[in-house]
């Protein structure tokens, strides 16, 4: 399962951008946007939805399971739990390629 540093890390290599670059983008600091991503500071409901803003989708496209943590213990979830959350994550993930290389495309 995603933690929420991974799908900022995500964004962020998918942009192309460093740490540095990518926080002015968000208007946030480089010093956050580095804790966020090594999982030492929590996300605020603001910052999802400026990185929404960020790529065009609604916040929930970006955090659907904010509410998994890697704590879970999988064995626990039933086979359609698993499906799901990893159908839900691959999907996420080719959202944020597509609007991501888009904007590339939109630059040029």
């Amino acid at each position: 399962m995603k933690k929420i540093s991974e799908i900022v890390r995500n964004v962020r290599d998918e942009s192309g951008l460093s740490q540095n670059d990518f926080a002015r983008k968000i208007g946030v600091s480089s010093i956050y946007i580095s804790k966020i991503e090594t999982d030492q500071k929590e996300v605020s409901k603001k910052f999802l939805i400026k990185l929404a803003e960020f790529i065009d989708v609604h916040p929930s496209a970006l955090a659907p399971f904010l509410f998994l943590n890697n704590d879970i213990d999988e064995y626990k979830l039933s086979e359609i739990e698993r499906k799901l959350i990893n159908l839900g994550e691959n999907l996420q993930l080719s959202l944020i390629k597509k609007k991501l290389n888009n904007e590339k495309i939109a630059e040029h």
